[in-house]
């Protein structure tokens, strides 16, 4: 007796070990939890290996995973067939493991039927990704006929979109959810000779299988559990001539017999725009077939492929169906195999011929939401509508994204991150003291107040919120159930990533058809920018919340949730951005207060920080996901901008053996990227970012495409030199060097030379940047742990064939994960614990945040040459600074003795006699940094940046030179009028004032008192000859130009110009600055103070007031000492 089909189902389920998991109960978590030991073909004896042997290879992208067999002594032609095996397990004998055949359809069917919503939706984005065909309608199996039926997988799908090309050129990105397409179905009636699934293959013109056949391995068994089910897959042409289609369009392929699957028959008839049916010769229910391929059901072409010419029954048929079709203006193709012409090709230009209209004729095309309301109609249940959570979720994403269709400026509905780009910039500019002309303190405040104010600015937005609808919407997920907020969320970004996709095709659509000019491209480029909506501006927005309401002492308890979100979100496989892409800017308040969330949420586990870096293009993101199964973006227009990162749970074996809980994985924008090319920030932002990102991690791969290492070498070498200076980070983190590059050069001699080059060249940027720090670093693995001999990894490419039809290439699946036991190999005591990688994380923050002068550069060799030269230049002004000033004073002093007539007239005279001086003096000066350039050619990049700085100079000195002298003259002008004039009032006025007091008879105290607050009152009335000077800002000046920007010196000559006092000077504040032993350094000190204190008092006994040429020359004293102690 056969086997009822509930039960039947429910025996695979038993015999694969999944019944524990029924329904539903394999969640992402559990499937992207590492394993300690990782299922091979050898293990797949044990029937209960064969699931999760095809779930980790689906999760990898590995195509090779869907088909297997099994060393058995038992033909599948013998008795022992699946019929029997079930037969025996129901009676309660356990067959042995080498008999149980289970079709590889039948395992991945069972493997969807027990998959929680949010693992099938990751599971078909990852067949897809791998041009397989994905389950679209699934069998619903349960024991009463009542609640059993068709279940339609619309959830499961609704982030799949696909690239291809026009037959003009045109690239097209789309929602495959929501963008409608020509649809072709597949059925058979009976059993065929002719493999369908093969067929349509074929058809495809592809070496590729994107549905599994019987000629597959394991594909003779015979197949159960997905009996009933519909496989979606889409053909996506490259446009060209080698296309075998013009356009793009979606195949459906119904597994087993359509006569018995009416669902199933009728949402095909009703989806499809051409109906391909294979048919059998021999005729065995005339009533079904006729009902199959009548126009009563069927509302597009029809195209029948028999196996062998069809009999007479056949022919009937036909002649009641096929006047039908034509008087509605639809074709039917009857096709025979004969054994001469391949059947593919047959059908295939049937099909051309069929759909040679639908391309252009959008009512025939249907979107997979087209396609859920067709199968609502059939009794079709839908996956997202049957559990009330996912549904109400997915109207308030709709709800939320009212407001972006009608108006998509992202800077509108997110205000606060646009202000934030402000903010950065400002933080930036104060860190590098920009524009400074005034005090450091006074600069500080002036910057502080400045970002205080931008957060004011933010506040105000964030209580108003009228332009903030889309935010305040996106927070009432707070009150969700933790189930809600999961599907809420999958649904936002699912939504966001729509419209971006939307957008970003109109923009390209409408690209300039000229982009020469710079302005055009800019533009360009903004819209696009503005056009990209994901779910981490969202979370970006929330984040400025925060951090403003924490700088403003304004933190509400409703803000205080915010950090929840995001720790929810992270652990549910959501990517956290810790660099703002936009504004390179990362928001550390957030974070901490996140990653105390998550420690809140999952304890203080261990983490095992993993990271990549590398140019732009080189399959960053793609690497990862395949490593982890994560859902970094990948792909244009959505690729990474900033870092983000996920968790990756390890399983019980893994925890113990490298004491660790999870792997956060953490990827990064692409480095060298085009979009920024000739921005002059752009070696700033790229060495940034790979500096933070190697420092964060307990281990980085170095991803460089082909043997293309110009551009990684350069930044490593600045990475190298920041890491140098954050020594109090205390961090030493370690890196893999991966090779993706073509099959032919895996075993090149070309890469190993290219190897041993780029050690060479590290480690020689490694001792000049230890030069240059003052270290004893003398290789790059002193800095950075790196063994070249195990540490360095060549993986192929991982495209077969071309895109968009192009599958991953197992080669590379297997690298990727040979990479991650390596990765996993640096792993021991490396891990840090929420709290310590938080503590981490804000220190590694603040000094990447205080090294912007390094990042400026492309490698270590620039810095070294950019420091000789900066030391020349600051050799020469000094020198140039000194000469000018011994002139000045020899004409200063020359006109103090000159009367106020006779400076009025031979005074300018005399002004031009020394201007001609400093004239030849500033020509030795450029030719002596001519010579310099001229000797060292890699200084030249900077030549007209130095001869800037020197006009600069030269104007200044001439400027000063004039003021010398505008003041002396007044000097002159002013004694003689005090002497004729002031001083005679003053005369009168004391005289008037002693003989009034005697008159009042006051006694001789009160008489001194007032006669002292009149004479100040008196003096303070006589016109001042200068204004005072600003002693700290113009020693500051000073200090920066001649490279000695440094607080402990600031304080300590400001205290001897201002007050002639000694100050203590700890060692710590002055080692830095000078090159000699700490037993000398006290001896030094004093002598910087003595040696200063001793000209400044030769000044005070000329007479002179404080002014810049004084407090220069104290400074050249104190240089003098550092230099040559």
């Amino acid at each position: 007796m056969a086997v009822p089909h509930f039960e039947q189902c429910l025996s695979i389920l038993k015999l694969l070990e999944l019944h524990v998991y029924y329904p539903k109960k394999i969640t992402r978590e559990m499937a992207l939890t590492v394993p300690g030991e990782v299922i091979a073909r050898k293990d797949l004896n044990k029937t209960c290996n064969q699931p999760w042997f095809m779930l980790q290879n689906i999760i990898a992208g590995n195509y090779e995973g869907m088909s297997f067999a099994i060393n058995t002594q038992t033909s599948v032609s013998e008795s022992r067939g699946p019929e029997t095996l079930l037969s025996n397990y129901l009676q309660g004998r356990k067959p042995t493991d080498s008999g149980c055949l289970v079709n590889p359809l039948d395992v991945l069917t069972s493997l969807f039927i027990c998959c929680d919503d949010f693992l099938r939706q990751m599971l078909v984005e990852k067949l897809s990704n791998c041009q397989l065909g994905i389950p679209l309608l699934l069998p619903v199996i349960d024991a009463t006929p009542q609640t059993s039926g068709v279940e339609m997988l619309s959830w499961a799908t609704s982030t799949i979109r696909k690239q291809w090309k026009t037959a003009s050129g045109q690239p097209v990105e789309q929602s495959m959810a929501v963008h409608p397409l020509p649809i072709v179905s597949a059925l058979r009636i009976g059993r065929p000779r002719l493999s369908k699934s093969k067929i349509l293959n074929e058809t495809m013109n592809s070496k590729h299988d994107h549905f599994f056949h019987s000629k597959c391995t394991g594909g003779s068994v015979r197949k159960i559990v997905s009996n009933g089910i519909v496989e979606l897959m889409w053909y996506l042409p490259v446009g060209s001539d080698r296309d075998s289609f013009p356009g793009a369009f979606g195949v459906m392929n119904l597994r087993g017999n359509a006569v018995n699957h009416s669902l199933q028959r009728t949402f095909l008839t009703k989806a499809s725009s051409t109906a391909i049916i294979f048919c059998q010769r021999d005729m065995s229910n005339k009533e079904e077939i006729y009902s199959i391929t009548s126009r009563n059901d069927q509302h597009s072409h029809l195209i029948l492929v028999f196996d062998e010419n069809p009999n007479e029954e056949w022919f009937k048929t036909l002649e009641h169906v096929l006047p039908a079709y034509k008087n509605e203006g639809k074709q039917v193709h009857v096709l025979t195999d004969n054994y001469t012409n391949n059947v593919a090709d047959k059908v295939r230009e049937a099909i051309n011929m069929c759909m040679s209209n639908d391309f252009a004729d959008q009512t025939t095309s249907k979107s997979l939401e087209d396609c859920e309301i067709i199968a609502s109609h059939a009794d079709i249940r839908i996956d997202e509508k049957d559990y009330g959570d996912n549904y109400e979720c997915k109207l308030k994403a709709v709800d939320l994204l009212v407001c972006l269709q009608a108006e998509h400026d992202k800077d509108k509905h997110l205000p606060l991150q646009a202000i934030s780009r402000k903010i950065a910039l400002k933080t930036y500019e104060q860190i590098d003291m920009k524009f400074k002309d005034m005090s450091t303190e006074s600069y500080i405040y002036k910057m502080d107040s400045e970002i205080m104010d931008l957060r004011k600015k933010q506040s105000d937005l964030w209580k108003d919120k009228s332009e903030m609808i889309m935010v305040k919407k996106f927070l009432e997920s707070v009150a969700f159930t933790s189930l809600g907020r999961s599907y809420f969320y999958n649904w936002m970004g699912t939504m966001l990533d729509r419209h971006s996709i939307h957008n970003l095709q109109l923009i390209r659509e409408n690209k300039p058809t000229s982009m020469n000019n710079s302005e055009i491209v800019e533009e360009f480029q903004r819209k696009l920018s503005n056009a990209s909506l994901g779910l981490e501006h969202l979370n970006r927005e929330i984040a400025q919340i925060y951090e403003m309401a924490s700088e403003l002492s304004r933190m509400e308890s409703d803000i205080q949730t915010f950090p929840e979100i995001a720790a929810h979100m992270l652990i549910d496989g959501q990517p956290l951005e810790i660099m703002d892409g936009d504004a390179t800017y990362v928001p550390t308040t957030w974070l901490k207060a996140v990653f105390n969330c998550l420690k809140a949420r999952i304890g203080n586990k261990k983490l095992f920080v993993l990271s990549v870096v590398g140019v732009q293009g080189s399959g960053k993101s793609t690497m990862l996901n395949t490593m982890f199964g994560l859902k970094f973006a990948v792909g244009a227009g959505r690729c990474t901008r900033g870092a983000f990162a996920q968790l990756v749970p390890l399983d019980e074996d893994l925890k113990k053996k490298y004491k660790s809980d999870y792997i956060m994985v953490i990827d990064t924008e692409g480095l060298c990227a085009p979009e920024f090319a000739g921005i002059d920030d752009n070696n700033k932002r790229d060495n940034k970012l790979a500096t933070f990102i190697i420092a964060l991690a307990d281990c980085t791969i170095i991803n460089v495409m082909a043997d293309n290492q110009a551009g990684i070498q350069d930044i490593l070498q600045i990475a190298v030199y920041a890491l140098m200076k954050m020594e109090s980070t205390n961090i030493k983190p370690s890196c893999i060097f991966v090779h993706q590059c073509k099959g032919d050069l895996l075993t090149s001699e070309k890469n190993i030379t290219s190897d041993f080059h780029l050690k060479k060249v590290l480690d020689k940027s490694t001792r000049i940047a230890a030069d240059i720090q003052k270290t004893s670093f003398k290789s790059f693995e002193e800095v950075i742990s790196f063994q070249p001999e195990k540490h360095v990894v060549y993986i192929p490419n991982l495209w077969q064939e071309h895109p968009p039809m192009a599958t991953t290439n197992p080669e590379y699946i297997r690298n990727v994960l040979e990479l991650r036991n390596l990765a996993f190999s640096v792993m021991g005591g490396h891990s840090n614990s929420i709290d310590e990688f938080s503590f981490k994380f804000t220190g590694v923050s603040k000094a990447v945040l205080y090294e912007e002068f390094a990042f400026s550069f492309i490698h270590a060799v620039e810095i070294h040459s950019y420091n000789g030269l900066e030391n020349e230049y600051i050799d020469a002004s000094r020198d140039f600074r000194r000469t000018c000033m011994s002139n000045q004073h020899a004409f200063v002093n020359a006109c103090k003795n000159m009367s106020a007539a006779k400076i009025k007239e031979e005074g300018t005279q005399i002004l031009e006699v020394y201007t001609r001086k400093l004239d030849k003096c500033s020509e030795i000066l450029r030719n002596r940094m001519k010579e310099y350039i001229c000797k060292n050619p890699k200084a030249a990049q900077w030549e007209a940046r130095i001869n800037s700085r020197l006009y600069e100079l030269i104007l200044e000195m001439r400027k000063t030179l004039r003021k010398e002298f505008e003041i002396v003259k007044q000097a002159v002008i002013w004694k003689t009028k005090i002497e004729k004039g002031y001083l005679q009032e003053i005369y009168q006025k004391s005289g008037e004032l002693a003989k009034k007091l005697r008159a009042d008879g006051t006694s001789e105290s009160e008489l001194e008192t007032e006669f002292n607050r009149c004479w100040e009152e008196w003096i303070n009335n006589t016109p001042k000859l200068t204004e005072l000077i600003d002693i700290e800002t113009t020693l500051e000046g000073i200090l920066r130009k001649t490279g000695l920007d440094d607080k402990f010196l600031t304080q300590n000559i400001l205290s001897m110009l201002t007050k002639k006092q000694n100050v203590d000077v700890s060692l710590d504040d002055v080692i830095e600055n000078c090159s000699a032993s700490k037993c000398d350094l006290r001896n030094i000190i004093s002598n910087i103070q003595e040696m200063a204190i001793a000209s400044i008092d030769d000044y005070r006994d000329k007479g002179s007031s404080c002014d810049e040429s004084i407090i220069q020359d104290v400074v050249n004293v104190v240089y003098n000492v550092l230099q040559n102690p």
